[in-house]
């Protein structure tokens, strides 16, 4: 479950986001569940995390090994007791649909670098992944100031062609370590 980047926004073809790169990467059949503009404080109808993974996960016809949440970059301007509010209920939701599933949370990350309330909407869900005994996979500075120009597409706001491909590889090299 993702935002625009699981979308594939700036990227050719939707199978060019970063998600299903990373899938393709470490040989697992995914499927992305992304919704441009969502995150952790979404309450707009379908995009309430706990109801994305209710209805997801619950419309599925296999039995997923793995769930991936790749949330957070939509909600740096967000109130931290919000999104600590959210987190709980959609993985506990995911827990009993899908009680014998991982569940593994991608930390926000930004287009352009680090940004001081992104980095506490990461510290948040670190901590809340390791209370809840959750793998979280850090990559808030992997486009960072040094190379944005070489990953970020022209909006400034999302990754270009290469910055799906880069940011999925990394995803994928550091998820490799939780399988």
């Amino acid at each position: 479950m993702g935002d625009s980047y699981t979308v594939g926004i700036g990227a050719k073809q939707g199978s060019y986001n970063d998600f299903r790169v990373m899938c393709d990467a470490l040989g697992l059949d995914g499927i992305a569940d992304g919704i441009s503009g969502s995150g952790w404080t979404s309450l707009q109808e379908g995009r309430v995390p706990e109801w994305r993974v209710e209805n997801k996960l619950g419309s599925i016809t296999r039995k997923p090994q793995y769930i991936f949440f790749s949330l957070g970059y939509n909600d740096w301007s967000a109130d931290i007791a919000r999104v600590r509010a959210a987190f709980p209920p959609a993985v506990a939701a995911a827990r009993r649909i899908y009680p014998l599933a991982k569940i593994i949370v991608i930390g926000p990350a930004t287009p352009v670098g680090s940004t001081t309330q992104l980095n506490a909407i990461r510290e948040a869900m670190a901590e809340m992944c390791a209370g809840l005994d959750i793998a979280f996979v850090d990559v808030s500075d992997v486009v960072n100031t040094a190379n944005k120009g070489l990953y970020t597409g022209s909006d400034r706001g999302h990754p270009s062609d290469a910055g799906h491909i880069y940011r999925g590889m990394q995803m994928a090299i550091r998820v490799s370590e939780l399988l």
